[in-house]
């Protein structure tokens, strides 16, 4: 792949110095006419030598290096207002063995696109990246989920934690209730916030056990989960159902959001282990899901 871009590039090369030789060439035979008639006939016909040295210094003066001035195609980002969208771009550059884009643009057209951008012959200008809007939308939908399953993912961590350093049985639960100390919380399969609270010896809610709890919406109001109402951690940080049993199977969570092409899963195993995971990547990356969990339990889409 490498060998073929080389020799492409040097190609293209060939020709950019190609199409110079070639147009000093006839510039050069222009300036030869009216020469060669001065030194064969002894004079110069006006009605050649004008055509000639105006053609000849037309084609002279369009061969000129011009400093290309740079106009930003759009407004600018930078990595201090969106720092994630930098890393996935120094990731995909890194990925393709091509430099970091100097500059990040958005563009009102369903495009996206990198460029060099002003100084002579690519020498002082500045490599540019354009992302359309549409597309700019369609990153912010996806980093949506994601920054979801990664707080829904630090909340289960902090549940286990919680229950070690107590030693007393700690429950992370999903409900639709707004999470506060004040609250009467009730655990729900697939519902839209979260919350920890501790247990008694006996699984049931202690009064003043509120420990935390988030609400989706602010994240975003479009996030869905799909999961069990609540998972249970002991002071070993073993992972039991609400009642203290043991068990057998992942404790699974998936995060999706309509219009994003990406979906999380965060699941915790029977030990206590807590794992965020990219159902869309093969078998092996230590980000996919597979082969823990099944293209049915975590569906990419």
């Amino acid at each position: 792949m490498i060998s073929r871009f080389a020799a492409r590039a040097v190609l293209a090369l060939l020709f950019l110095v190609g199409f110079y030789v070639f147009a000093l060439a006839i510039a050069g035979a222009l300036l030869a006419l009216p020469y060669l008639e001065y030194r064969l006939a002894h004079r110069v016909d006006g009605r050649l030598a004008l055509p000639c040295v105006g053609g000849a210094l037309i084609i002279l003066w369009s061969l000129v290096p011009r400093w290309s001035r740079f106009v930003a195609p759009g407004p600018r980002i930078r990595a201090a207002e969106e720092p994630r969208l930098f890393a996935l771009i120094n990731e995909v550059a890194a990925a393709m063995a091509m430099p970091v884009p100097q500059e990040v643009y958005l563009i009102p057209e369903v495009n996206a696109f990198v460029t060099q951008r002003g100084g002579v012959f690519g020498i002082g200008g500045r490599r540019v990246l354009a992302i359309g809007v549409p597309q700019m939308g369609n990153w912010i939908r996806r980093n949506s989920v994601i920054s979801a399953a990664e707080i829904f993912q630090n909340g289960l961590r902090r549940a286990e934690t919680e229950a070690i350093r107590r030693n007393t049985p700690t429950e992370f639960l999903l409900t639709n209730g707004t999470p506060s100390s004040s609250a009467s919380l009730t655990a729900t399969a697939n519902g839209s916030n979260w919350a920890i609270r501790q247990l008694d010896s006996t699984y049931n809610v202690v009064a003043d056990g509120y420990v935390a709890g988030f609400k989706l919406s602010e994240v975003s109001t479009e996030v869905t989960i799909g999961g069990p109402a609540s998972v249970v951690f002991n002071g070993m940080g073993r992972a039991l159902d609400s009642t203290g049993g043991a068990i057998s199977t992942y404790q699974i969570y998936r995060f999706s959001r309509s219009g994003a092409d990406k979906a999380y899963c965060v699941f915790v195993t029977p030990g206590g282990g807590v794992k965020l995971c990219d159902p869309g990547l093969p078998s092996g990356n230590p980000r996919a899901c597979q082969p823990m969990l099944t293209s049915a339990q975590c569906p990419s889409v």
